[in-house]
């Protein structure tokens, strides 16, 4: 009981101290200008509750603007909640240029401060600073708010440490939230195979018949069970519904149980390698490909929590044009999850982890042309899931280079090629592992783009297949950029 008195009074005694700082903690929630384009809506709504122009911030006290320069005036992209904890200390939206040049961003730390935008040149040295109130501004505002947080913790820590012991005793080992029993069992008598459409490693596809309607059926043989219940977990996450992901009906065994089956919604274009092998397509057809491979793939690398479900992220590894569909509509879905990784961060399952019993050389996992140089080397850590996400951007670049490559708006003055694979003009139709680290890794060398393309266009592909991970990307960030190149290019 002296140790709980002990804290109480110096809870108390240093609240009264700094009573002016103390209640800087429990200060309002920010507020933010609200404005955002249907393309963004989705990144930026849960970022904050919207009553009509204006956002109250959840996650953080920080508003953001980003704003396009048309004919060297800012018009709104985003006006919000900062989805990111970046410090600044700006009250004012004070512009800072992207590499995107057509497009500026602000960040700010007062209510509303996002509504407008300053862009005024950042002054070549900070302005003189008294030490003595520097120190004072740092043992009132940091040192003595932390110390009350910290006795006050303790106080409570105390005095509830029996009642959790107690608890562990009684509260059984809670599962991951992301770890569910199959939700789609389906009856082998109910599926009728037609005709075989794709043959891939471990399983053939077929075009089908599902209780009336016409689907994909994914046939696995008995060998490779472990497969099948991989992709098949994928598919069962919670929260896994995304116009980007091909659609799951089901799986279960075959009539005669001697195969597994699983059955998805058909894609009528097929893979994204037979489309662009037969169509070229325009500006705009090649766009709504891009971003929806992008959307797709930034929402499977996405960690969500909703209604008290969990969504954890998901690396591809095996994200190649012939494990993308393409749907009546001309969008991409991704699909072929045998290879993922689920990167959960769960109870009991502390950082992200690899598959169950998984053993394999990184390089037998995924198409060997649009593997990053990392895995190319073996040098990838798989406990660490960033390194995963990391590589599936550079085959998204590659994936967008496939894309554009097919665009008769970027060959407007010469013949459009045929397709052709990533590194199939440089090194041939069948390439070697060897071939690949040699040209990829250690010369770094990357497919040609043509000159004439858009500098945005060549810079948003280099810069998902950096060789250095770290300076790669985020899928998000090329959803973002692919929304602002739709923007401002004009073709």
């Amino acid at each position: 009981m002296s140790l709980q008195r002990w804290l109480l009074s110096a809870v108390v005694g240093c609240a009264l101290l700094c009573r002016p700082t103390y209640g800087q903690l429990v200060a309002e929630r920010r507020r933010c200008a609200f404005r955002v384009s249907p393309w963004n809506l989705r990144q930026y709504r849960h970022a904050g509750a919207v009553n009509g122009s204006v956002q109250l911030c959840s996650h953080t006290q920080y508003c953001v603007g980003y704003f396009l320069l048309v004919n060297d005036q800012p018009e709104v992209d985003v006006q919000a909640c900062n989805v990111a904890e970046n410090p600044v200390q700006n009250a004012i939206c004070e512009a800072s240029s992207l590499r995107l040049k057509r497009l500026i961003k602000c960040v700010c730390n007062e209510d509303m401060c996002n509504r407008n935008v300053t862009r005024r040149p950042q002054p070549s040295q900070p302005p003189p600073t008294d030490s003595h109130t520097v120190e004072k501004v740092t043992i009132s505002t940091i040192f003595i708010p932390g110390f009350v947080l910290f006795a006050f913790i303790m106080l409570i820590a105390v005095k509830w440490r029996h009642r959790f012991k107690e608890c562990d005793k009684k509260t059984p080992t809670m599962l991951c939230s992301c770890r569910t029993a199959p939700t789609h069992p389906i009856n082998g008598a109910d599926v009728e195979l037609q005709q075989a459409v794709g043959r891939g490693h471990f399983a053939t596809v077929w075009r089908g018949e599902y209780k009336g309607s016409v689907v994909a059926v994914k046939v696995f043989p008995a060998g490779h069970k472990h497969k099948f219940s991989s992709e098949r977990e994928v598919y069962e996450l919670p929260l896994m519904e995304h116009p980007g992901i091909a659609r799951f009906l089901g799986a279960g065994k075959s009539r005669d149980g001697g195969q597994w089956l699983m059955v998805l919604e058909l894609a009528s274009c097929g893979s994204l390698q037979h489309f662009l092998c037969t169509k070229r397509g325009s500006w705009i057809e090649s766009m709504k490909l891009s971003q929806s491979l992008s959307q797709g793939l930034a929402f499977l690398h996405s960690d969500l929590h909703r209604r008290g479900l969990h969504k954890p992220a998901v690396a591809h590894r095996d994200l190649s044009s012939s494990n993308v569909l393409v749907r009546a509509d001309g969008m991409c879905t991704l699909s072929d999850f045998g290879c993922s990784t689920i990167l959960r961060s769960c109870s009991g399952l502390p950082g992200w982890r690899r598959p169950t019993g998984s053993t394999e050389d990184p390089r037998q996992v995924g198409s060997l042309r649009y593997m990053s140089p990392e895995i190319l080397e073996g040098s990838v850590d798989l406990r660490s899931g960033r390194c995963l996400v990391q590589a599936d951007v550079y085959s998204l670049g590659l994936l967008l280079w496939e894309i554009w490559m097919r665009c008769s708006d970027l060959f407007q003055d010469s013949m459009v090629p045929e397709h052709c694979l990533p590194y199939e003009t440089e090194l041939g139709s069948s390439v070697t592992l060897d071939q690949l680290l040699v040209h990829v890794s250690q010369m770094s060398k990357r497919p040609s783009i043509p000159k004439h393309w858009e500098w945005e266009t060549q810079e948003l592909v280099t810069d998902c297949w950096d060789h250095d991970p770290d300076a790669r990307l985020t899928a998000q960030c090329v959803v973002s950029r692919l929304h602002a190149l739709q923007t401002t290019c004009t073709l």
